[in-house]
């Protein structure tokens, strides 16, 4: 029996298959989101495993944080597909946004089964969800590596311009930091993302 195709964009004629979607956890083929006559994405075809971590890198300006808010549901693809944990990001938005996790300074914050706007909710939300929730800093912060990821977990990682805002430090959660080398103060957001993400995983599943 052939593959069923889920999704055929006659703009970018991108095809999808319902086996790919169904083995991936994020999918997208040929998605673009534009601003006005800039392509902010141009044409990314992603395949993320279940069970993987995987991070953008990349330079400023590159499409990183709008590719992310597109798989959260925040802004709309002008063209191509994209699937998150099986939904359709254009056409299942809401399903889409609840399986996708997305915290920024300006942006709404997406946690299970609600969605509120500000920091200071968030940081809330985070203290009563019984999570340990992590700050990543490098001044006067703990190796990352010493952390305790075995429960519920949450890591804030601020903008590369301003960092983690004031509520969070006010609420009295704990730094985590990754050491640097040489005279290097600081890592890329995407990538210090990634290796604190990939720690806890690897702790959380004893790899």
């Amino acid at each position: 029996m052939n593959d069923p195709i889920r999704y055929l964009d006659d703009s970018s004629r991108s095809v999808v298959h319902q086996s790919e979607v169904e083995d991936a956890a994020v999918l997208t083929r040929g998605l673009v989101r534009r601003f006005g006559s800039v392509r902010a994405v141009d044409g990314i075809d992603l395949t993320v495993r279940r069970g993987e971590i995987y991070g953008f890198l990349g330079p400023n300006g590159a499409g990183k944080s709008t590719a992310v808010r597109v798989l959260c549901t925040l802004l709309r693809p002008h063209q191509g597909v994209a699937f998150v944990a099986g939904h359709d990001v254009w056409l299942a938005p809401a399903a889409g946004g609840r399986a996708s996790r997305f915290s920024s300074d300006d942006v709404p914050v997406s946690c299970p089964r609600f969605s509120r706007d500000g920091t200071q909710i968030a940081w809330a939300s985070c203290r009563d969800g019984n999570r340990e929730v992590y700050l990543a800093d490098t001044d006067e912060s703990m190796n990352y590596r010493q952390a305790d990821y075995r429960g519920r977990t949450a890591l804030v990682i601020g903008s590369e311009r301003y960092g983690v805002s004031a509520p969070w430090y006010e609420a009295g959660f704990e730094r985590i930091g990754i050491p640097m080398l040489g005279s290097a103060d600081s890592l890329n957001v995407s990538v210090s993302a990634s290796v604190l993400l990939y720690e806890a995983r690897a702790r959380k599943n004893s790899w």
